[in-house]
C-alpha cells in the first residue's frame, strides 16, 4: 500500500489533525488534549506499510483515551492492550 496518509481522521466523532514532528525515538504518539496524532517526520509524504502501521497505532491509543479507558490504565497496560488490538484483533477481523 503506497496511498497518502489523510490530513486528519474522524473517530469517534471526534476530527484528529495528522501532524508530523521529530519525535526522536518514537515513531508516533497520540496528543490528546491537541486533538492530534503525531508521527514521525520521516512517514513525511509517504502512504508505507509501515506509516499506515504507526497511524493504525496511535489511532488506538486514541480511541482508548476518546472512551476514557486509558485514564485507567498505566502506561504499560496500555501499550499491552493497544498492541493485542493491533496485532491480534485487526488482523483477524481483515480475514473476515
Amino acid at each position: 500500500m503506497n496511498t497518502p496518509l489523510p490530513p486528519s481522521i474522524t473517530l469517534a466523532g471526534k476530527r484528529l489533525k495528522v501532524v508530523y514532528k521529530d519525535l526522536g525515538n518514537n515513531l508516533g504518539f497520540y496528543e490528546h488534549d491537541k486533538g492530534e496524532i503525531q508521527l514521525h517526520t520521516c512517514y513525511k509524504d509517504k502512504g508505507s506499510p509501515e506509516a499506515w502501521l504507526t497511524l493504525q497505532h496511535e489511532m488506538v491509543h486514541a480511541s482508548l483515551a476518546i472512551g476514557g479507558v486509558s485514564f485507567v490504565l498505566n502506561e504499560e497496560a496500555e501499550e499491552a492492550v493497544v498492541r493485542n488490538i493491533e496485532q491480534l484483533l485487526i488482523p483477524a477481523l481483515w480475514e473476515l
